[in-house]
């Protein structure tokens, strides 16, 4: 079976000759065209139920919850998270992507309070994650 590589790519290119600008310019500049950080915050907020349909319902619910609170913020998802079942649980995932966002911290703690008493669904939430 061929291996696969992409000897082209900016990264591959710009360590094979020793070119730690380029390669910080260019990761910069997709970071900025992509709106991710250093040039806007993150939030990965999770939600999880051992039923697939409680949670694919909760994280529609916070999504449409968070999308009308969060004016400044864009929002991705949900979307099932990349290891979508963690023994028994199935998780749902949205992304926050924000610069400033005054009422954040308020509609988040809003949705927490709403699924912290619940034994059905439960949310956390990763402020700078370093898994996407």
């Amino acid at each position: 079976m061929e291996e696969k590589t992409n000897k082209d790519h900016y990264a591959i290119q710009t360590a094979k000759n020793h070119d730690y600008l380029g390669f910080y310019q260019k990761e910069m500049n997709i970071r900025k065209t992509l709106k991710y950080p250093p040039y806007y915050y993150l939030v990965y907020v999770r939600i999880m139920s051992k039923d697939y349909e409680e949670a694919g319902k909760a994280a529609n619910q916070v999504a449409k919850f968070l999308k009308e609170k969060l004016q400044q913020t864009i929002l991705l998802g949900p979307s099932t998270c990349s290891v979508f079942k963690v023994n028994g649980i199935y998780r749902f995932g949205i992304i926050l992507k924000y610069k400033q966002e005054s009422n954040l911290y308020s509609a988040l703690k809003q949705v927490d309070e709403h699924y912290r008493n619940q034994n059905k669904v439960s949310i956390d939430f990763d402020f700078s994650p370093n898994h996407l």
